[in-house]
């Protein structure tokens, strides 16, 4: 279990980087397209290897509905890269696991307590947002990050409520992450050789990270929390890799800013 949480702490923190990478060479909806097939074929292949090909026609419609939001929000994501800090971007977006928890505690299905560390959580999330809005120009939120904040945070509550019905996990990364290739297809023959590059790394780097973590947690038994608790790394790790790697400025407002959202995440899994 320890190997696989921190298997999914690298490629995670791996992806965020690749992304500003990416950013700034290549299409956000091209390469979008090539990384969730890359995914889809990755679990596919998996599926065939287990020969594991249960699912429902529901499940399917609760994926493809994922599958539609994650998609743009990836694109959203890629957008923001263009124009604002790696470190702000994922340290915004990472909040959409508190951003969905809020949502969900107005479903009585998932009988959801709202304890103090998640209202915490709550004032911590949103004093983290206020303080992004008034940094300067390059580490300021776009409206790209709040657009991919709140579709990440929908993404994650259907999500939710499919592992609350279904079990079949590879159908539901399958099923997903086809959707972004779907809804693009009529593109896939203008994608360049260089997207379709950073597509293929995008892609396997993802499919890596989830698969990590989705077994990380399967074999967790009562210690899921704190394989969830120990993902937040990625949150500062990537803002000290900015550093060297994308030559980002470290301000004392902006590693505030990080720190809030980091601590808001660990609040609300507590």
């Amino acid at each position: 279990m320890i190997g696989l949480t921190l298997a999914a702490v690298l490629l995670y923190t791996l992806l965020a980087c690749l992304f500003k990478f990416a950013s700034s060479r290549t299409r956000p909806d091209q390469v979008v397209t090539v990384a969730t097939l890359v995914v889809a074929l990755c679990a596919v292949g998996v599926m065939a290897w287990r020969n594991e090909w249960s699912g429902s026609w529901q499940g399917a419609m609760l994926a493809v509905s994922a599958g539609v939001l994650f998609y743009f929000s990836s694109v959203y994501q890629l957008q923001a890269l263009r124009t604002s800090s790696t470190s702000m971007v994922f340290a915004i977006t990472s909040l959409n696991l508190v951003l969905a928890g809020m949502l969900v505690l107005f479903v009585p299905m998932f009988d959801t307590d709202l304890t103090l560390p998640r209202v915490l959580a709550i004032m911590v999330a949103g004093a983290a947002i206020l303080l992004s809005l008034k940094l300067d120009q390059v580490d300021r939120l776009s409206r790209s990050v709040l657009v991919a904040l709140l579709l990440l945070a929908l993404c994650t509550i259907t999500y939710t409520f499919y592992t609350h019905f279904f079990q079949e996990i590879l159908f539901y990364i399958a099923v997903n992450h086809v959707v972004g290739a779907l809804i693009n297809w009529r593109k896939l023959p203008t994608i360049k050789h260089t997207e379709l590059r950073w597509g293929l790394l995008l892609g396997v780097c993802m499919f890596g990270a989830f698969w990590s973590l989705l077994q990380a947690l399967a074999l967790s038994a009562n210690n899921a929390p704190l394989v969830l608790l120990a993902l937040n790394i990625k949150t500062p790790l990537t803002a000290l890799l900015a550093v060297p790697l994308f030559k980002e400025r470290v301000t004392p407002k902006k590693v505030l800013a990080v720190m809030m959202a980091t601590w808001a995440v660990v609040l609300w899994r507590m």
